[in-house]
């Protein structure tokens, strides 16, 4: 057949763009291919304009002029091109896919983790603590020894007893979990007895202040091989306007000695950082953080919530927009220091540049009130620490070793497909829709999502999209977390 106008066009009548994020940044344009989850760098004008005849409805007038500019062969090229690495897909093929169904909530139900809240009590009073300097909804607690036990037990019952690998993990928390290391001690000592007796290995690890890592407890749980990981919040004009001590003085000179000896024991730490209200410095945090004081990344927080439970250093509008304009500069830094051979793990950023390089789609954001619960210090479960001593979270105790499965449905079934705000949006199964309580705190409700929230993920991944654009026209690739030059 001969090569003419009218048959191109009847041809890209038949084709539609893949569901897509296009955008352009530091004279990069990009095409996110949504649910390939592909990103591609358009270099050439032609098929910058070929792919703008698309998204502006296929105009004829519009077709006529790129004929006119390119050649009727670079067109058709242009869509062979497209289609064969799946940016174009048959209008046919797309009303045959239908919407996407949220998996079945009647999936595998065993649990591989809780998070126990040693107590409900902290040494510090940090003011945008979503738990309320450790109080959560009542007043200050601390779990006994039978609760603990209990818990360890509920666990084990409620595991997959044909995995491969039989292990399960508790993440000790708070307040502050250091605060009660009576139950911390017996915890390890009953792990072994529980091993012997099931062969499952219990994993352990917790978050810290610092305040109480002394060189004793570093030791203990470096005996006991119990993760670590410090939340901090840089340097210490940012770390004392937050975090400050039950007297209301800064923090960052009473816990620095036992960071640094933290580090100078196990070398690869990380640091939580929370960013406070009016008070957004990322690259200035993750400076201090990673090259003067020695952590091996640093994630850093927004403080979310309407107004928090202290309600004095959530962050405000205007705080969000800072951040989204400021990860242009990590980006800028991500790629300096890819330049330089250096691992630059300052996140969420670093794992999202992951998330892109190894693509998975994500249905949900994480596995609270699935695969992992938390456990208040009476032994209540919730589906994680944010839900703590709210009824209509309540799904059980460990004592009686039953789980309200109704309301763990709710979370088995809400998937980014399931939420009209989140099937609508590009950057969907790159999130897999945020944290579950976000929804919960801003409107009450886990189906609709904080925008204001999603514009600073959606923002992430875009800089981060940008990053692989620029490293990979300098012919750099990311291996093992650290882009190496193969061209």
């Amino acid at each position: 057949m001969e090569l003419t106008q009218a048959n191109v066009f009847e041809t890209l009548q038949k084709y539609e763009l893949a569901e897509n994020h296009y955008f352009q940044m530091g004279g990069y344009t990009i095409f996110y291919n949504v649910k390939q989850m592909g990103v591609y760098v358009i270099h050439e004008e032609h098929v910058r304009q070929f792919i703008e005849f698309f998204s502006g409805g296929k105009n004829p007038q519009q077709l006529t002029k790129l004929c006119d500019l390119y050649g009727i062969a670079q067109v058709r090229e242009d869509f062979e091109a497209l289609k064969n690495i799946g940016l174009l897909i048959s209008s046919e093929l797309i009303s045959q896919q239908g919407t996407v169904k949220p998996p079945s909530c009647h999936r595998d139900r065993y649990m591989s983790a809780l998070v126990v809240n040693l107590c409900h009590d902290c040494n510090f009073r940090c003011s945008y603590c979503f738990a309320n300097q450790g109080l959560y909804r009542k007043d200050r607690r601390y779990m006994d020894w039978k609760t603990a036990k209990a818990t360890v037990d509920f666990l084990i019952a409620k595991a997959n007893p044909d995995m491969k690998k039989k292990k399960v993990r508790l993440e000790l928390f708070g307040g502050e979990p250091l605060m009660n290391m009576p139950v911390i001690r017996k915890l390890v000592a009953y792990r072994e007895e529980v091993k012997e007796k099931t062969g499952f290995e219990i994993g352990m690890s917790l978050p810290t202040n610092g305040l109480l890592l002394t060189k004793q407890r570093l030791d203990f749980c470096d005996e006991h091989q119990i993760g670590v990981q410090v939340s901090i919040d840089g340097p210490p004009e940012i770390q004392d306007r937050y975090r400050k001590l039950a007297n209301g003085e800064g923090s960052y000179a009473a816990i620095i000695d036992n960071v640094k000896r933290l580090i100078a024991k196990r070398k690869k730490i990380n640091a939580r950082a929370t960013i406070g209200r009016n008070d957004v410095h990322l690259l200035e945090v993750a400076k201090h953080l990673i090259d003067e004081v020695g952590f091996a990344s640093v994630f850093i927080a927004e403080s979310t919530g309407v107004e928090g439970c202290s309600g004095t250093a959530s962050n405000t509008a205007v705080d969000l927009q800072e951040i989204n304009s400021q990860l242009y500069d990590v980006a800028e830094e991500y790629i300096r220091r890819a330049r330089n051979g250096e691992v630059y793990n300052l996140n969420p950023f670093a794992h999202a540049v992951s998330r892109l390089w190894n693509p998975k789609i994500k249905n949900d954001a994480c596995g609270a009130g699935k695969g992992y619960l938390t456990v208040a210090v009476d032994g209540s479960l919730y589906p994680c620490m944010r839900f703590i001593d709210m009824k209509e979270y309540y799904l059980g105790n460990v004592f009686d070793g039953e789980i309200n499965e109704a309301i763990r449905d709710k979370f088995y079934n809400n998937t980014v497909d399931s939420k009209e705000e989140c099937s609508h949006c590009w950057g969907r199964y790159l999130c897999g829709g945020s944290c579950v309580f976000l929804p919960i705190e801003y409107h009450g409700s886990l189906d609709k999502q904080p925008q204001e929230i999603c514009d600073t993920y959606r923002r992430r991944f875009e800089c981060a999209m940008y990053a692989m654009a620029v490293l990979h026209a300098e012919g750099y690739q990311l291996k093992n977390n650290r882009y190496v030059k193969v061209i």
